[in-house]
């Protein structure tokens, strides 16, 4: 079962994909990518730009509460705040068999 296409979380709240994501800097900012619904879970990966971070937290899979049978996969990123991630593309993307492109991505500011 293909998941839904993934979405990036900060402060509780969804980034569209496309808009801005508004930090201060030298915070941590602890941004979440998540994707509901997927059987098996998909595989979350984060780029800025185009390298490839690898997130502090290893991904985590839970059942959905309302349909068991599929998964919930959330990825958590902990991003050190700099001049050098400004105006960057922050990428999520999950990687899932049942995508006809094998992938799908939201990307944000």
């Amino acid at each position: 079962v293909p998941p839904q296409r993934p979405r990036i979380e900060y402060n509780g709240t969804q980034v569209l994909p496309g808009h801005n994501l508004t930090t201060l800097h030298g915070e941590v900012a602890v941004i979440k990518c998540v994707s509901h619904y997927g059987n098996p879970p998909p595989i979350l990966k984060w780029f800025m730009d185009h390298h490839e971070i690898t997130p502090s937290r290893r991904q985590t899979n839970t059942t959905e509460l309302d349909n068991p049978r599929t998964w919930l996969a959330v990825s958590v990123l902990e991003l050190q705040i700099s001049k050098d991630n400004h105006g960057k593309m922050l990428r999520c993307v999950a990687v899932h068999e049942s995508y006809s492109t094998k992938s799908s991505s939201i990307e944000v500011r």
